[in-house]
């Protein structure tokens, strides 16, 4: 499940049965997905009707594999000895798997008569090892999910169809990603894995051998193919499967979960996060309400007939009001825009330097919050490998601070100034309104929220570092009561 492998078996097949004039069509590959090699070559024998064993067959197919995968050990390759017109046979590969390198290359030399010394092959065949080793590369977010599998300290295990020497192809390149595995267990050559997928033993054989034995619905498997679906459910698991695209989809109702892709798995984020998240979203909610409505300072009803009623940063409502200044001219009534242009000659008294302050500092205030939701949200769908994610949260602490300081200075430069006698008629019977309370709460919950941001950037920081750190300093002694098959 973690590699692009099986467009390399693919390839395997289609060379051994193209010999013979045959196909190995996509519906024979899905049909054997998951099976053993064993199982899988009686299968492709009898489908396509081929003239030769089962066992020729896998001998066959095997004999490809150190062309297209091949590790760094130094199995000599197909390709070096058909450059000389020599065939590089099974009989000949089992003498040098295992060798040391130098070892290896001499047996290769020898056996197959080549016209140049180990050395030569030696250097010929590391060249063309490491092209080929690139075909077998890790599926997208693969690496990114076992890692946090392995920072909560879940165990996990694989459990491959693969035989053993099969498998130690496969990941020659990755040792450090695979040492995050307490163990493996390759069904093509394990003894107590009687039967292959679509047979559940596999999965049974790999979860006995965790620590604690968990029971099988604790255990989460990822799958690929139809048949380990089919084996991971008959042992009584869930499964999360990620088919290949041209797998049919009625073949892919029967899993617990589909993804297209690993990539589209979601790490849950630490309580930390989820606090600054709620805590982020709670102040927007509060801030935005107190931007748009009109109650920062309202008149406590208790006198009849009140020439001010309300007013907010943009919107303000009088009742038959006029200024003393301006006492000929005009009376105010109703509910309007604060600039609006019938208030142009009430400006002055309208909008004070404080007023302005005020305005000038919750809108700036607003904007931050804007972009705070905007890095919030980031944060919630970007992983924690990506290599901007640290400076995302640094960066949406301080922008939540910076917000916070604006909205501070907002409420109180007006909760010091809103109801002076200057002002709005009557003041001894205006109140600072539910609005204005909404901005204090708002504001004050941007602190706490940007403290969390930064907590949680420090934290991934320091597991950044630790990460860092050689494989080998990584443990999986403390299981948890869930685990994972892969």
């Amino acid at each position: 499940m973690c590699f692009h492998t099986e467009s390399l078996y693919t390839k395997a097949a289609q060379s051994v049965v193209s010999k013979y004039g045959k196909t190995y069509t996509y519906e024979i590959k899905q049909k054997v997905l998951g099976f053993t090699g064993v199982d899988a070559a009686q299968e492709v024998v009898k489908l396509l009707n081929l003239p030769i064993t089962w066992k020729e067959y896998y001998n066959l197919v095997r004999a490809e594999y150190p062309s297209i995968m091949t590790d760094a050990e130094l199995m000599p390759g197909i390709d070096i000895a058909k450059s000389h017109g020599k065939v590089y046979t099974p009989e000949i590969r089992a003498k040098v798997i295992g060798r040391v390198e130098e070892e290896s290359a001499k047996v290769a030399v020898t056996e197959m008569n080549l016209p140049m010394s180990p050395e030569k092959f030696l250097q010929q065949y590391k060249s063309m090892a490491e092209q080929s080793l690139a075909d077998v590369r890790v599926m997208p977010g693969a690496e990114r999910l076992v890692k946090h599998f392995h920072s909560k300290q879940i165990p996990m295990a694989v459990a491959t169809s693969s035989g053993q020497d099969t498998y130690d192809l496969k990941v020659a390149k990755h040792a450090a990603l695979f040492s995050m595995f307490s163990h493996v267990v390759t069904g093509g050559s394990d003894p107590e894995v009687k039967r292959g997928k679509p047979n559940p033993d596999i999965f049974l054989v790999c979860a006995s051998r965790f620590k604690d034995c968990p029971k099988p619905e604790l255990c989460l498997v990822f799958e690929d193919a139809p048949n380990g679906v089919q084996a991971a459910l008959g042992a009584g698991m869930q499964v999360v499967m990620v088919p290949d695209e041209q797998t049919d989809e009625s073949l892919c109702k029967m899993a617990t979960l589909r993804l297209h892709s690993l990539e589209e798995a979601k790490m849950a984020k630490t309580k930390t996060g989820i606090c600054a998240v709620i805590l982020s979203v709670t102040s927007f909610f509060f801030i935005l309400t107190a931007f748009c409505s009109g109650y920062w300072l309202v008149n406590d009803g208790q006198i009849p007939d009140p020439k001010f009623l309300r007013i907010g940063l943009w919107e303000v409502c009088f009742r038959n009001f006029e200024d003393f200044r301006h006492h000929y001219d005009n009376k105010f009534t109703g509910c309007w825009w604060v600039f609006e242009e019938e208030y142009y000659i009430i400006h002055d008294f309208l909008l004070p330097g404080f007023f302005i302050a005020t305005q000038f500092f919750f809108t700036l205030c607003m904007t931050l919050v804007l972009v705070a939701v905007a890095l919030t949200w980031l944060y919630c769908f970007c992983s924690r490998d990506h290599d901007k994610y640290i400076i995302l949260l640094m960066s949406n602490a301080l922008n939540h601070w910076i917000a916070g300081l604006c909205g501070l200075i907002a409420v109180i430069t007006f909760g010091a100034n809103g109801d002076r006698r200057d002002w709005m008629p009557y003041w001894q019977h205006n109140d600072l309104g539910w609005s204005f309370a909404f901005a204090v709460i708002g504001s004050l919950l941007l602190w706490p929220a940007g403290a969390l941001f930064l907590a949680e950037g420090r934290r991934v920081r320091y597991k950044s570092l630790d990460r860092s750190r050689p494989s080998s300093q990584y443990s999986m002694e403390a299981p948890k009561p869930s685990h994972t098959d892969i």
